[in-house]
């Protein structure tokens, strides 16, 4: 139970910022991208902390593209996929609206 409450009350103290990216076909550089994203500081002492949860969004990409989402995914919880199945950017970004959890 003490866990439990430690972890909401992180999550209360500091807000949560969404980041949704449009991915299709990107197997050569997708990688470089979320490992830059989830290096990011999310605390200084010049701003207030924050949690940051990166929604990549996969318009059905067939190059391994997918392959690396669900690897990435499988060993960070701040990641999470989600498939585009009309393979547009904006309903890309409407999906990530949808599933983002984020204040920001």
């Amino acid at each position: 139970m003490e866990i439990v409450m430690q972890q909401t009350k992180s999550i209360v103290d500091h807000p949560l910022v969404s980041v949704v990216l449009a991915i299709y076909n990107e197997a050569c550089s997708i990688e470089t991208c979320l490992d830059s994203i989830l290096r990011q500081q999310t605390s200084s002492a010049d701003a207030r902390e924050f949690n940051i949860e990166v929604l990549a969004i996969d318009g059905m990409s067939n190059d391994g593209t997918r392959a690396i989402l669900d690897r990435y995914a499988a060993t960070d919880p701040r990641l999470r996929v989600v498939p585009n199945e009309k393979r547009r950017a904006p309903f890309a970004f409407n999906l990530g609206l949808l599933h983002a959890r984020g204040e920001y």
